[in-house]
């Protein structure tokens, strides 16, 4: 396994987003199209998106060295990029099995010394640009804001996953959320040649997609949705916000892993999408605050509150890291625990973990940890409701024992898992609680 050297990242075209990139000797394209014709971005937007692939570029090659050159970046925006890059490096270190985390020089060809204006946006904005995967998360983030009474349209970016069954399902659930909540949805590709985006992500790491333990969906892919969102805010006009459909409420500032702390401050976390805020205003991009919706709930809740808003949204959702739900990924595991919890029968499975096995399942019947507390809950909710099948008997044994242990502390557990966390990277005029739903 190597990693890269040397990267070089130049901006070439004005009619949209795009970049030659060469990384120790590889020669990759790169692009971001839309599907329906937009006006040209102005060198703002391809300044971000140069920004923004380099960070991206860089810490899916693990480079050393990393330069761009295009549009002038602004002086006041280089210690963020840094720091949100550093973030990145951080947790794909950690992943390749690094003693820490790796170090890299980001350089700018061109820099500007008349940095704008970074104050916060204050006021609210008329129009919410929501980034739609197809998954559960976007179609909660969606009625979150609709609770605040914003108008919204969607944006959802192919060629950022690779795999074809992940993208044409994760195509067809943002259609499907579209059409259900009457708003537009907005097309972009990201495209790389010679090699495809799939290529890229498996080329430099020791643990390529593989099915079922590791899914296809990138590391830190939220830069090139920031990056289309800001193309797209442009066009529409009046600094809409931007709103990720991810939620950050079990993640820690920092994990232990053999001895070894590291920091969990990706792109989804509230540090990563202040960090990618920073960037942005620091640039003078004309669009609003970039943030999570949901970011404060926890799974056990999201599933609860997205059937009590919007049941058809499970159903027409996308939610498996391979598109087929496959019943064996670790989201199909939760997502069937959960649904049975609730004897609910909206999401289709082609395989029962119960009787086929899954890494998540097994890892929850041995970790007591908070990753594992929504799923424990689901358990007992599960075995509570209902008795375990004649072909569902393998962790039958594990399963009890889970119950009995939540049995004595249930009232505690549940109480935590539903309630909606502060998060400090939500804007002042945002009320993640518009509608309470649950006593």
């Amino acid at each position: 396994m190597q990693y890269a050297e040397k990267m070089s990242i130049e901006d070439t075209s004005v009619d949209y987003p795009s970049a030659h990139v060469a990384v120790d000797g590889l020669s990759i394209d790169v692009s971001l199209q839309a599907a329906a014709p937009m006006p040209a971005p102005s060198a703002v937007a391809r300044g971000l998106f140069g920004a923004l692939l380099s960070i991206y570029f860089t810490q899916l090659a693990l480079a050393r060295n990393s330069s761009y050159s295009g549009p002038a970046i602004p002086c006041e925006a280089l210690p963020h990029l840094n720091r949100c890059l550093a973030y990145a490096m951080s947790v794909r270190s950690y992943r390749e099995g690094f003693a820490g985390p790796r170090k890299v020089s980001l350089e700018f060809g061109r820099t500007s010394y008349n940095p704008v204006s970074t104050l916060r946006d204050v006021s609210k904005p008329q129009t919410c640009l929501q980034l739609v995967s197809g998954g559960l998360d976007s179609a909660l983030s969606l009625q979150v804001i609709r609770q605040n009474e914003l108008g919204c349209e969607g944006i959802h970016v192919e060629g950022l996953n690779g795999d074809s069954a992940t993208e044409s399902s994760e195509l067809m659930g943002s259609r499907r959320i579209a059409e259900t909540s009457g708003i537009p949805l907005h097309l972009f590709r990201f495209a790389t040649t010679p090699l495809s985006h799939y290529q890229l992500v498996g080329r430099w790491t020791k643990f390529p997609p593989a099915f079922p333990a590791t899914n296809p969906v990138p590391h830190a892919r939220e830069t090139m949705l920031v990056a289309a969102a800001a193309w797209l805010a442009e066009a529409v006009g009046g600094r809409p916000a931007i709103a990720l459909g991810s939620e950050n409420s079990a993640w820690s500032d920092i994990f232990e892993l053999d001895g070894r702390s590291y920091p969990r401050w990706d792109t989804q976390s509230r540090l990563g999408v202040r960090a990618i805020n920073d960037i942005v205003r620091s640039m003078g991009v004309a669009m609003g605050p970039l943030f999570a919706p949901i970011a404060g709930r926890t799974e056990y809740r999201k599933f609860r509150e997205l059937h009590a808003l919007q049941p058809e949204y499970l159903r027409d959702s996308s939610f498996c890291f391979w598109g087929k739900n496959c019943g064996v990924c670790r989201k199909c595991t939760r997502y069937f625990l959960h649904q049975r919890s609730m004897k609910l029968d909206l999401l289709t499975f082609a395989r029962n973990p119960l009787t086929g096995g899954s890494d998540l399942l097994v890892e929850l019947l041995n970790d007591r940890g908070i990753a594992y507390r929504d799923l424990h809950l689901a358990v007992f909710e599960m075995l509570q409701g209902g008795s375990l099948g004649r072909d569902e008997q393998r962790y039958a044994a594990g399963l009890r024992k889970v119950a009995d242990r939540v049995r004595k502390e249930f009232k505690e557990m549940r109480s935590e898992e539903m309630r909606v966390r502060e998060d400090d990277s939500l804007p002042a005029w945002f009320d993640p609680r518009a509608r309470e739903l649950f006593s």
